[in-house]
């Protein structure tokens, strides 16, 4: 049965997507949130429906829609560990996911959406099963739990959830992540009567979706088109904000050049090189330099052809000067960071 085809009038859902592909299941939420028509208000209703996706996923990173993978996260830890890195449509900060980890996404009309009430809405959900905690909404849509005596000191609460939201013309949805070992299918009978009741209709429907039965519920083409972008590099990586490196960890310590810094614009592409230090013989190779790396993209171990080829072009052009051992600890410092990133 195609789900997203045969329904005439909308139904509340509750889906249990079974895949620890986070791509999959980012690009799951994102045809949800790209079908305007399904939030529209049928004729003779009142409240728009309302999507809530659980899921859980394999061991990953997945930063927010701003944020620059080679600041947020360890980028060689990650390829050396092989946990795939995702970049989310939503803002918000860096998040590490696991199967002890619960996805809640609230996928509703822009219009009716409240990110307050869907906290409130999972707090009311989670206090019944932690008797002995107290549940809190934080100010910026989170939630914390205290001991039993629900104090006012919120330095000793703990936080559980942070959370972030995707808010168009139309559509808008709020997810976040929750620490947590909970069993899908029993957090789905939990959330079920609480959830009609926030609806307002008796209509509610669990659905579990299996990997590779995504078009079942939402549109095929539109699914792999939105999957495959999740997964391009141009996403992951190239999509990065303008920042800045310290790359003196790559040199002796201490550092006999001081910081060596790597600017980058938008994508990850290279702006220039530059160095504290008053060795001033430095200065020039490190100018040309950043002249040959200007413009080259931060991919993994892309860079050794590159810089072979500029040490070269130097030793030949300059071979009435001594090559300095500054020099050799500038190179070997790009070669180790291109081969982490």
């Amino acid at each position: 049965m195609r789900f997203y085809r045969d329904v005439s009038k909308a139904p509340s859902r509750i889906f249990l997507l079974r895949s620890g592909d986070i791509f999959r299941n980012l690009a799951f939420e994102t045809c949800l949130y790209l079908d305007s028509s399904r939030f529209k208000l049928a004729t003779g209703e009142t409240v728009p429906p309302t999507d809530i996706l659980l899921w859980k996923s394999d061991p990953c990173v997945v930063i927010g829609r701003f944020q620059s993978p080679w600041k947020e996260c360890n980028v060689s830890l990650l390829r050396e560990r092989r946990w795939p890195l995702a970049r989310r449509q939503s803002g918000g900060g860096a998040v590490f996911h696991d199967q002890n980890n619960l996805n809640i996404s609230f996928v509703e009309a822009r219009s009716v959406l409240d990110r307050r009430k869907c906290m409130e809405f999972l707090k009311a959900t989670l206090q019944p099963l932690k008797p002995d905690t107290c549940v809190h909404v934080g100010d910026r849509y989170d939630l914390w739990i205290s001991g039993p005596s629900c104090e006012s000191n919120k330095a000793t609460w703990k936080k559980i959830s942070g959370s972030s939201s995707r808010l168009g013309d139309k559509v808008a949805y709020h997810h976040c992540t929750l620490l947590c070992n909970a069993d899908l299918h029993n957090l789905s009978e939990v959330l079920s009567p609480s959830f009609r009741r926030r609806t307002h209709t008796s209509d509610t429907l669990v659905l579990q979706v299996f990997p590779g039965d995504e078009p079942n519920f939402v549109d095929p083409a539109q699914f792999d088109q939105i999957l495959s972008g999740f997964r391009a590099w141009s996403w992951i990586w190239g999509s990065s904000p303008a920042f800045h490196l310290d790359l003196s960890e790559f040199l002796p310590s201490p550092s006999p050049i001081g910081h060596l810094l790597l600017h980058c614009k938008r994508g990850g592409v290279v702006q220039s090189l530059e160095f504290s230090s008053n060795v001033v013989a430095l200065q020039g190779f490190v100018n040309a330099l950043s002249n040959a790396l200007a413009g080259s993209e931060i991919r993994t171990s892309s860079w050794h052809g590159l810089l072979d080829l500029f040490h070269a072009q130097w030793q030949f052009e300059h071979s009435e000067q001594p090559w300095l051992e500054e020099q050799d600890f500038v190179l070997r410092a790009l070669r180790i960071f291109s081969d982490r990133i």
